[in-house]
């Protein structure tokens, strides 16, 4: 499987968050703590017990450095607009044009997120995205997987700054992507406007 965060690939409109490390841990802290917590765990241990523990420290040093470098470049991959639909619970729904090579196939995913800042529903979001790819010979990514900016920072003037990215024909679609949805609110990738895009090729 390819990311789009490969050297290989360059996002079109990127985002432009510096990742502030005390905010991303409010969010994702059921990761960092883990991950945080191993360090300590070996260096006790090896302190304790035996100094070849000392490998696993340097193991799990290698991991939460390898997981903040993704996360600091999830942060500046692809930004795509959000618009929180539904507080209970928290989810919102995400813009994106899928395609590799410059074709058009819109997409909307639905995904939970943790609303902190407490968004009422309807509350535009700035999110930053990554993509996958399962089939090198499709002119669209599979699949792509965002995250509201404010996970890594709380400075308002860079969230509103990533806001102002976005196009009022994005907003557009996101809205009318969500009219084609209907009432539906379950997570997931669903492709929208097919009738008049690539996908009505895919």
């Amino acid at each position: 499987m390819k990311f789009t965060l490969d050297n290989d690939t360059t996002p079109t409109n990127k985002s432009h968050i510096k990742i502030n490390p005390l905010v991303w841990m409010k969010y994702k802290s059921d990761v960092v703590i883990p991950l945080t917590a191993s360090v300590f765990i070996c260096v006790y241990i090896s302190y304790k017990y035996s100094y070849l523990f000392l490998l696993g420290v340097l193991l799990f040093l290698l991991i939460n450095t390898f997981y903040w470098l993704r996360a600091k470049e999830h942060l500046k991959a692809e930004s795509t607009p959000g618009l929180v639909i539904s507080t209970e619970p928290p989810l919102m729904a995400v813009y994106s044009n899928m395609t590799k090579y410059g074709e058009f196939y819109p997409a909307i995913k639905i995904e939970s997120f943790k609303n902190l800042s407490k968004h009422p529903v309807g509350a535009r979001i700035a999110t930053a995205s990554i993509y996958t790819e399962e089939n090198e010979e499709n002119d669209y990514w599979d699949d792509f997987h965002p995250i509201p900016v404010e996970y890594g920072t709380k400075e308002k003037e860079e969230i509103e700054s990533a806001l102002s990215l976005y196009s009022i024909e994005q907003w557009r679609y996101l809205e009318r992507g969500l009219s084609e949805l209907g009432k539906c609110k379950k997570e997931g990738l669903y492709r929208i406007m097919a009738g008049e895009s690539g996908w009505s090729n895919a």
